[in-house]
């Protein structure tokens, strides 16, 4: 499970888009991706070579956590060998994208379709599945001419073997750590949210596992993002966290990392870079979370 937001990259290529055609195509269950093999007959058979196309495919809201392995290589194969079109992939996070496009991402097998052209006009507006031969019909009337957009998937913010950017992170109200002061050492570095329960569960999952983290001379170290000290001292307290959880109020880290997805895990090497990146809580993490919330339920409350 996890929180997504690539309006950040959206809005960066806006400019390209705006230029463009269009595609927008709404899921709301993983089998809902096989309007994916329609999107690409109709664009196949519609022969616009010179139309270049951004197809955006908005998923339902925590739907990427529970796509299988075969789904995300669909998704990475979309737009091999269709030219001048470009795959970008992203969640409905409050919503945001369903009512712009007035669609209910809670009716069942959502798999509406919005077309707009490079002029920013709707041409294609269904709320029901296509058939690739009548999207063909739409697209090679209504495509313009215009070159391919810049996208990219939703993937690892910063790759393996990249190195990090480096800030200075307050970690304590008389205390600042200096990212490329932990030069030497291994590094988990967690980016989250406050009021996600999927991060939180990555934070308390990384508290469970702080001494071993320790005996094999790994730092751990969060990132949190929209949150100030307030707050993550009262996230710190209820949880019972150690390790430097540093303030992101205004989301200035988390652009720079260019984090997409949260909470999103970062492995760092010695010389900080990056070894591994995980997206999402995963399941061990979600169920530690589960059981403490359960336990302080069931804990008399103070009066």
């Amino acid at each position: 499970m996890g929180y997504v937001d690539l309006f950040a990259t959206v809005q960066s290529n806006r400019a390209k888009l705006d230029k463009t055609n269009v595609i927008v195509q709404f899921v709301g269950e993983e089998k809902g991706l096989s309007s994916l093999a329609v999107i690409r007959g109709g664009l196949h058979q519609a022969g616009r070579t010179n139309a270049g196309a951004a197809v955006i495919v908005i998923l339902r809201q925590g739907l990427a956590q529970e796509l299988s392995p075969e789904s995300f290589d669909k998704i990475r194969s979309f737009d091999q060998n269709l030219a001048n079109v470009r795959l970008m992939v992203t969640e409905d996070i409050r919503g945001n994208w369903s009512k712009a496009f007035g669609v209910r991402m809670d009716a069942p097998n959502v798999s509406a379709i919005r077309g707009i052209n490079a002029q920013g006009r709707i041409f294609l507006q269904s709320d029901v599945a296509l058939e690739s031969s009548a999207l063909a019909k739409e697209l090679s009337q209504r495509l313009e001419p215009s070159p391919a957009p810049r996208s990219r998937l939703i993937g690892p913010p910063i790759m393996p073997g990249e190195r990090v950017p480096n800030f200075l992170l307050k970690t304590e109200p008389d205390s600042v750590l200096r990212l490329s002061n932990l030069r030497g050492s291994n590094v988990v570095l967690s980016f989250g949210r406050h009021w996600s329960a999927p991060c939180l569960a990555t934070l308390l999952r990384m508290q469970n596992r702080k001494e071993k983290f320790e005996r094999a001379g790994i730092k751990v170290l969060a990132v949190l993002t929209e949150a100030d000290e307030e707050k993550i001292d009262a996230i710190k307290r209820k949880y019972g966290l150690t390790f430097p959880i540093v303030p992101d109020p205004t989301g200035i880290i988390a652009k720079r990392y260019s984090i997409q997805m949260w909470p999103t895990l970062l492995s760092l090497d010695r010389k900080a870079s990056v070894k591994n990146a995980i997206l999402g809580a995963n399941r061990n993490a979600i169920a530690d979370f589960a059981r403490f919330q359960t336990k302080e339920s069931d804990s008399p409350r103070k009066i």
